[in-house]
């Protein structure tokens, strides 16, 4: 941030890995995720307050958010806000706030956040401590790729001399030798299904590879659908021949003819649309307790999501009906 004007703030988090013991003073619990974060954190992860204010919650080194979910089951139905409870192996702290449930389609899932305050480690100077997710929140008119361009001569200035002293070398024949260190850039929406690296703070990733996959399959699977309609509608056509017949002898055109087969495609198609809707509502949440899995129904009724199924079903009415309405509508009525 200091270097750079593209980079208008950052903040830090880290998780403890272990499962905390925690003493409200009338019940311990071993329940809850937590991380330690700077006090900046809320202004850069809107995660909405519920109870105190995000700016100030972690301020002071001894305070403590937590998630709705979370302050129930240490509190249960009292006001959590402003209670003290014990966490065991990091001290006593004060509920400074009160925030709603982690999204479950979120980078990470915390139950409650501390100051990263209390940590020694978050206040060394070292460039080459791992320890730490850091999230930088740049200017809307930057190109995070022309940034990420700079970043070699940042390693190299604030990492060279460590380098140094811990390899006896310098950072360019440290680099020479086959060796990689520096510094990336990530989107934060592409961490879930681009990254190449997996990370036990975080939730767990998944792979834009088998996404396309499982798309690939959806889409032959519709392509053979397609074709049995083509098969099944031509072979059938036989049992037409007496219908379309008399309908060109009392006048009508093959235009008119084609219009009505494909007519009979689309709402043929329609009411598979509509049905196959209908079990993705049904089936959903046993899907995601198969799967484990926390899809929404309200990812799928978005506005843009709509329209890719009316486009769909328009698309699929004409592959699948147009051969069998130009075949059959070709007959002579002799």
């Amino acid at each position: 941030a200091r270097e750079f004007t593209e980079v208008l703030s950052s903040t830090r988090f880290k998780r403890t890995f272990n499962v905390q013991k925690v003493n409200t003073g009338t019940k311990k619990v071993r329940s809850g995720k937590m991380a330690q974060v700077d006090p900046n954190f809320f202004d850069i992860f809107t995660l909405k307050f519920l109870k105190g204010n995000a700016k100030t919650a972690l301020e002071n080194p001894a305070g403590l958010v937590l998630s709705s979910s979370q302050a129930n089951t240490y509190f249960g139905k009292e006001d959590a806000y402003g209670k003290t409870l014990e966490i065991e192996g990091f001290g006593t702290y004060t509920v400074s706030g009160i925030i709603e449930d982690v999204p479950q389609n979120s980078h990470f899932q915390f139950d409650m956040f501390s100051s990263l305050a209390n940590n020694e480690e978050a206040k060394s100077q070292s460039w080459m401590s791992g320890s730490f997710q850091t999230y930088l929140l740049l200017d809307k008119n930057t190109s995070s790729e022309a940034l990420e361009k700079k970043l070699p001569v940042i390693a190299k200035k604030y990492m060279g001399s460590e380098v140094n002293a811990g390899f006896g070398m310098s950072f360019e024949e440290f680099l020479s030798k086959g060796n990689s260190i520096g510094l990336f850039l990530q989107p934060l929406t592409k961490i879930h299904l681009y990254s190449n690296f997996t990370n036990p703070d975080l939730s767990a990733g998944g792979d834009i590879k088998t996404v396309y996959m499982f798309g690939a399959i959806a889409l032959f699977m519709l392509l053979i659908a397609c074709i049995n309609f083509m098969n099944l509608s031509t072979a059938g056509a036989s049992k037409r021949l007496k219908e379309i017949g008399m309908r060109k002898v009392l006048g009508s055109a093959k235009k008119q003819l084609v219009v009505q087969f494909l007519a009979e495609s689309f709402l043929v198609t329609l009411v598979a649309m509509v049905l196959g809707v209908a079990m993705v509502f049904v089936a959903l949440p046993y899907f995601n307790d198969l799967s484990g899995k926390s899809l929404d129904w309200q990812l799928i009724v978005k506005p843009l999501n709509i329209l890719l199924f009316i486009v769909l079903t328009l698309f699929i009415s004409l592959l699948a009906g147009a051969y069998p309405a130009f075949f059959m509508s070709s007959f002579k009525p002799l």
